[in-house]
């Protein structure tokens, strides 16, 4: 009997080249000395295989990279763990800047609109996850659209792999928010300014972000919902729990959403129930915003943090 985790797809509709960039006292108009901490080829589906790698997990990363500049994601498909799936489009992969302040604790992002595709390129794409995806193969689509495509592309997108009966994990955010109300996916990841917008209203509370999730959670299989500093909360239709962690000081949130997905699928996939797939998820994301990195954290960080998450079961 094979016990082996299933096969895992990660799809970046939208990839990105993301440099952080530290400075003192930002100010709109004015001149200011920064530092560049980091410079990293990814998007949220790519930051989420370079996470499942470092958990041991191997993925394939498909969606559409820019032909100029592809030579970028190099790195990401060196060690062998994340397989390059990437269809390769005209023009150049965007680059996204995040200006962190560190007098104040902002952090200002800047985000590029990145390359529109054809339909052509959509419709490749499209049939390649149709021949790639089996039943059982869990399937996360991460990130933005790119210009020119709208929710009813993101379905089309989505359903080779729902007809494959995969379990598709989806974590987008605008528009594209609208095709979840098209399709029935194993897990929705929205943080609570995408929940407000799913459902139309405020949220401006820990009951009311839950009763919303309840109402999601009677579609989709699971509901992650990540709240910041304040956690995440899981829900199903079984129950919720919720799960938090104090990091002595946040460094950067970049990829922390990123790596809370990734850590909770990975820990899900290897034996973990939810509350363990919750817990190593969230201090995961703790450890990532005690780094510079996008989408990282050292190993020890969060096996220190893991042992302080408190853990509630939610009525």
């Amino acid at each position: 009997m094979d016990t082996s985790p299933p096969a895992i797809v990660t799809i970046t509709l939208n990839p990105a080249i993301d440099r952080a960039i530290r400075v003192q006292n930002l100010r709109p108009g004015g001149h200011v000395t920064g530092r560049t901490v980091s410079r990293v080829a990814g998007g949220k589906g790519v930051n989420v295989s370079r996470v499942l790698a470092a958990m041991g997990l191997g993925s394939t990363a498909m969606g559409l990279l820019g032909r100029d500049n592809a030579s970028a994601f190099t790195d990401v498909f060196a060690g062998g763990a994340v397989r390059d799936g990437f269809l390769r489009v005209a023009g150049s992969t965007r680059d996204n800047v995040t200006v962190i302040d560190d007098a104040t604790g902002q952090d200002t992002h800047i985000r590029d609109a990145g390359l529109a595709p054809g339909p052509a390129a959509v419709q490749e794409l499209i049939e390649q996850i149709g021949a790639t995806v089996e039943a059982g193969d869990v399937v996360i689509v991460s990130g933005s659209l790119p210009p020119g495509m709208d929710a009813d592309a993101l379905a089309d997108v989505l359903a080779p792999a729902i007809e494959a009966e995969a379990n598709v994990a989806v974590d987008t955010s605008g528009e594209a928010l609208e095709a979840l109300t098209k399709v029935r996916c194993w897990l929705i990841k929205p943080n609570v300014a995408e929940l407000q917008q799913l459902v139309g209203r405020d949220l401006p509370e820990l009951p009311a972000q839950l009763k919303a999730s309840r109402g999601l959670a009677q579609k989709h299989d699971h509901v992650l919902l990540s709240r910041g500093a304040d956690g995440a909360v899981l829900v199903t239709r079984d129950g919720a729990i919720s799960a938090r962690c104090e990091v002595a000081e946040v460094v950067n949130t970049v990829g922390c959403g990123d790596t809370l997905l990734a850590v909770f699928v990975a820990t899900a996939l290897t034996g973990g129930d939810a509350t363990d797939a919750l817990a190593h998820a969230v201090a995961a994301a703790a450890a990532n915003a005690a780094t510079d990195k996008t989408a990282a954290f050292e190993p020890e960080t969060m096996q220190e943090l893991l042992t302080t998450v408190d853990i509630e079961e939610l009525q």
